[in-house]
């Protein structure tokens, strides 16, 4: 079984190759914000808070409830490979065997190679949930803008002495943000 989550873009899940609908848009964006944690526990509270943030507190933490044992049924019952659980006043995705974009991405940014680059360049296709108006994900969207023009800037550098077409492709794909 292969899971894959993409976040440049949309925000899409993938288990062996085909498209998983979560028809519920706080479910999506909850799985969302448990990717972004990348496996470490978080608040049930926090969630709550920033997922209905105009809610009261004790109907913010309810409704938190009903979506995160959506999620929990919406994997018994497909099996699409999600594993959530839940301690005390915390809960957490095991991303183990979650293959996502922004992981392989940052991998590659970090490795600092111009063939690492090109790989990091390819898989941004669009900004950070670009088709998802999630408040909280702006901050992560600029963060990942920034990574990106350094990256196209590094290739752009790179291939100015010996690849005038390669200058102009990475010129033109720069503004894609």
């Amino acid at each position: 079984m292969s899971l894959t989550i993409e976040c440049f873009g949309h925000f899409a899940i993938k288990k062996d190759g085909e498209y998983i609908i979560l028809k519920t848009k706080k479910a999506r964006e909850l799985l969302a914000m448990l990717l972004m944690e990348r496996g470490k526990p978080i608040r049930k509270q926090v969630l709550a808070a920033k997922l209905w943030q105009y809610k009261e507190p004790k109907r913010a933490l309810d409704s938190f409830y009903k979506v995160f044992n959506k999620l929990v049924d919406i994997e018994e019952q497909f099996n699409i490979g999600l594993t959530l659980k839940s301690q005390s006043n915390c809960v957490f995705l095991d991303i183990s065997n979650i293959s996502a974009d922004i992981f392989i991405f940052e991998k590659l940014f970090e490795t600092g190679d111009i063939e690492a680059y090109s790989k990091a360049a390819e898989l941004y296709t669009a900004p950070f949930l670009q088709n998802d108006s999630w408040d909280w994900a702006e901050a992560q969207a600029a963060y990942y803008d920034a990574r990106y023009l350094k990256i196209i800037d590094a290739l752009i550098q790179f291939y100015k002495p010996i690849d005038p077409k390669m200058v102009s492709y990475y010129n033109r794909v720069k503004y894609r943000i």
